[in-house]
Parts: structure tokens; C-alpha cells; sequence
């Protein structure tokens, strides 16, 4: 535990920790002083009584709120203190008029340790979808809770693919009815013993470092373990759903990419006609399959909601670029869009790059957390950010190099 980094992380949990309920449940929140103001990183409690309602399920602890009870909005922003979807019940209620649970109550649960995550992973950005995992890989640990023994529920799983999960939980439930199922099939009470509630994955130490110096140097041995642990969750997913790309990679390339033109490129001038290309197509066999990953962007995307995002982090010469280049480079050169493809994919095509390129953004990101020291980064930061991927590619060892516009 010493070498993975964990007595770092205990101090800081134990330097920030209040209790903001108290009786015969206990709630204590656990700040995040990295982000100003500071945040509530995630909450925990113990002797939380869940109960059957309607469709669903609610959380209640029995305890009186202190002075300090959501000072830091953390129930307003996990949304856990409200109904979470339309036809389903969860939420977290304090009772205070009440000293202990009715007489009903089973001690029993399936699982040790219940984690209930309100998920950001919009649009299968695979930053935010990770981001949510690794915050459970820590909660998990710093209670010390066994993986086979405890379970976890996404109360608005969006897009967030379960893969991840598996490899943090030993039970998954991607909804509070499938949670309700495999925990809860009877209306008898429920008390669990130790729970944890997470606030959303923006607020967390490992996403934007604690370190005052932002060197952004070294690796975090505590972040390879969590990658091993995933990639052996999503490498047998990937194996399992898409067979073709584990056994004969550069025929899955052949069959599901389009081949660039010694002479141009398809639309060279507009990034969405690039996705799914591949040059070099040849070298695929006698390099072992790896290859040069281009992450491309689209100018506009529009989400529900008609918010456009993707404006100023746009290569518009990218076709040019890879035209000019090709020859020079003795690997495939894979251009996708990260948002358009299966989460799955992402990943697989992530863990063959030998170098990734890209626009600063989620898709780089996402890469970052599953790449290995034998393996760099190229960001192309438009002026001077949004931020940059230098902490999350240093820190599973892969080596990084910024090229800033402006």
C-alpha cells in the first residue's frame, strides 16, 4: 500500500473529512481542497438503512444534520436527494425524528460496501467515463473495501459502459431497477453497514493532480494499478464483442477502414470525412500491428439541448498533413473520430497506437489512462489550452510532447 501511494491519500482523507449527519447512522463528507472553493470529493456513511419504494429504491440515513450539512452543495450537485429518473425511485432522506431503524430491518445484505455513483460520461467521452471509475477504484480503497465484496449502482448511467466498472466492483448495476433485482428482491429493509456516494468526477485527485509544482513529471503507481485492473475487464470485453480485432488486427483494419489515396485523401478539408481512414495499410503485418493514432474533431457537435462544442480545436489542413507525411512515417496512420466510436474500439485502437496525435480534448484524455511506457503522446494545444494531457499520460509512463498554437 506504501508503494502504490495509498498513505498519501488516506492522510489527505483523514485531514479532510467532517461528519455532516450524526446519530445511528453517520455521514461524514470528504473535501476536495484541490479545487477552489473546495468541493465535497464524496461522502460515506455507515448503518444506512435502504428501503423498497415503488420501482426503485431510496437510501435514508437516521441521524441529525449538523451545522456543516451540504455547506459545499454536494447533495444539490451528486442529485442524489432528489428522484434520479422518470419512473424509478433514489435518493438519499434523513430522518431525525427517529433514534433507530423499524424492527424489520435485515442485517443482511448481499454486498459489504454499496457505492452509489451519479455518472458523467456524455456523448461516450471516455475521460468522463473513466474519470467515474477511477473515483470508485479510490473510494473503494481508501474504505477498505474488498472488490468481490461489494457492489456498485450507476443512478443515471447516460452512456457509461459497464466494462470498467467489472474491474473495480465485484457486482454491477447499471440501473437502480437492475440494483434492485440482484440486492433488493424482497420489501424487507436493508441495513447496510458501510455506503459511499460520489459527487461528480471534475472533483478528484487524481484528475487534476495534487501537486502544487503542476511539474507534471513521473508515474503514479497508484493509477497503473487501476489500469491493470481495467485493462484486464476491458480486454476481455473487447475480445468477446469484437473478435476480429484481438485475433486478426490489420484485417480488422483492412475491412472496417477506408484506405487513403497516394493522391488525396476523402475531403481532405473536413475533419468528418477523415474518421475511419487508415494510410500505410501495408506496414500493418510487418510492424506487429501497431500504428500512428490521429484523434480528429468535429468543427461543430451538438448535443441535446442544441449546446455546440468543438469550436477553435479543429485542424482544418489534417488530410494535408497526413498526405505529406505519410511516407515518412513506417506504420498504418488510423485517423478516427473518438466520439463516434464504440467505446470498445477506443480503447483497443488507444492500447495498439504507437503514438497518439491529437487536438487537446476528451479523446486525448481518454487515451492517456490506457496508454504504457512504451508508448507517446503528441497534444496540439490551441492557445495554450484548455488545460493539457501532459499529468494523465506521464503518469501511466507514456512520454508526451505539446506543440502549442499561438
Amino acid at each position: 500500500k506504501k508503494a502504490l501511494g495509498w498513505d498519501k491519500y488516506r492522510s489527505w482523507m483523514e485531514t479532510n473529512r467532517e461528519v455532516v449527519c450524526e446519530g445511528f447512522s453517520t455521514i461524514e463528507c470528504v473535501t476536495f481542497p484541490y479545487h477552489k472553493p473546495p468541493r465535497a470529493y464524496f461522502c460515506m456513511g455507515t448503518n444506512i438503512v435502504q428501503k423498497r419504494e415503488g420501482g426503485g429504491v431510496k437510501w435514508v440515513g437516521i441521524c441529525k444534520k449538523t451545522p456543516v450539512w451540504n455547506r459545499m452543495g454536494f447533495w444539490d450537485e451528486v442529485g442524489i436527494s432528489r428522484p434520479i429518473y422518470n419512473g424509478g425511485v433514489g435518493g438519499l432522506e434523513i430522518d431525525e425524528s427517529s433514534s433507530s431503524p423499524s424492527s424489520s430491518s435485515s442485517s443482511s445484505s448481499s454486498s459489504s460496501f454499496l457505492y452509489v455513483a451519479r455518472t458523467d460520461c456524455p456523448n461516450r467521452n471516455p475521460a468522463h467515463c473513466q474519470a467515474d471509475a477511477q473515483n470508485a477504484y479510490l473510494i473503494r480503497n481508501l474504505l477498505e473495501a474488498e472488490k468481490e465484496s461489494s457492489a456498485v449502482v450507476l443512478v443515471n448511467p447516460e452512456m457509461s459502459p459497464a466494462y470498467e466498472w467489472r474491474g473495480v466492483f465485484g457486482s454491477v448495476s447499471m440501473s437502480i431497477p437492475e440494483h434492485v433485482k440482484m440486492h433488493h428482491d424482497h420489501h424487507q429493509d436493508i441495513l447496510l453497514k458501510k455506503a459511499a456516494f460520489s459527487g461528480g468526477p471534475m472533483y478528484s485527485p487524481h484528475w487534476q493532480g495534487n501537486r502544487d509544482d503542476k511539474s507534471c513529471e513521473g508515474k503514479s503507481n497508484l493509477l497503473m494499478d487501476f489500469q491493470k485492473q481495467m485493462v484486464l475487464s476491458v480486454s476481455e470485453s473487447l475480445r468477446t464483442e469484437y473478435p476480429k480485432f484481438t485475433k486478426d488486427f490489420c484485417g480488422w483494419l483492412g475491412s472496417e477502414m477506408r484506405l487513403l489515396g497516394v493522391s488525396g485523401s476523402p475531403n481532405t478539408n473536413d475533419n468528418a470525412g477523415l474518421h475511419r481512414t487508415v494510410a500505410n495499410l501495408g506496414t500493418c503485418t510487418e510492424n506487429g500491428g501497431r500504428i500512428v493514432l490521429v484523434l480528429s474533431r468535429h468543427h461543430v457537435i451538438t448535443h441535446q439541448g442544441g449546446t455546440t462544442l468543438g469550436h477553435g480545436r479543429v485542424l482544418e489542413n489534417l488530410g494535408a498533413i497526413i498526405d505529406s507525411v505519410r511516407h515518412k512515417v513506417p506504420l498504418p496512420i488510423v485517423i478516427i473520430n473518438p466520439g463516434k466510436e464504440h467505446y470498445l474500439i477506443q480503447f483497443g485502437l488507444s492500447r495498439m497506437a504507437s503514438v497518439v496525435v491529437g487536438m487537446h480534448g476528451g479523446g486525448l484524455w481518454g487515451s492517456a489512462r490506457w496508454m504504457t511506457p512504451h508508448q507517446a503522446m503528441v497534444e496540439i494545444l490551441p492557445i495554450r489550452g484548455p488545460g493539457d494531457t501532459c499529468m494523465k499520460a506521464k503518469m501511466v509512463g507514456a512520454k508526451y510532447k505539446a506543440l502549442v498554437c499561438g
